[in-house]
């Protein structure tokens, strides 16, 4: 496991197999432009293939992140939203926070006005476990 994912994440996987954490045994699926490789590896996934055409992304937790192909930008470049001058757009809130509702906090203090930046912002939260 250490050749193949590194050894931070063993030892958090040895820290959820232990029971020291709780897993998370579930797969998310997506093509979401907020999930890139820098987001996902902060996050503390790691790439785990791409079985089928899909990247499959784990976790030590267990949980797993199946991204499908986008069309448009390249998975690393997160999509403009339409009337949106910031391509990043949320990419700090998806990584900065902890789960859903803080993701979405974070995007209301970002982008106070509203408006196409503060919905790209918000819409990237769904994906927060």
């Amino acid at each position: 496991m250490v050749a193949a994912y590194g050894p931070d994440f063993t030892q958090d996987f040895l820290a959820y197999a232990s029971g020291n954490k709780r897993p998370n045994l579930s797969t998310t699926v997506s093509n979401s432009p907020n999930l890139t490789s820098k987001a996902l590896t902060t996050q503390g996934y790691r790439p785990a293939g791409n079985p089928g055409g899909v990247a499959l992304w784990v976790h030590p937790s267990g949980h797993e992140i199946q991204v499908l192909a986008r069309s448009g930008p390249a998975p690393d470049e997160p999509a403009e939203a339409p009337g949106c001058g910031d391509a990043d757009a949320g990419s700090d809130c998806l990584v900065d926070s902890d789960d859903e509702e803080s993701c979405r906090q974070c995007c209301d203090d970002k982008y106070p006005d509203g408006g196409p930046c503060h919905a790209a912002c918000r819409s990237g939260c769904a994906d927060k476990l």
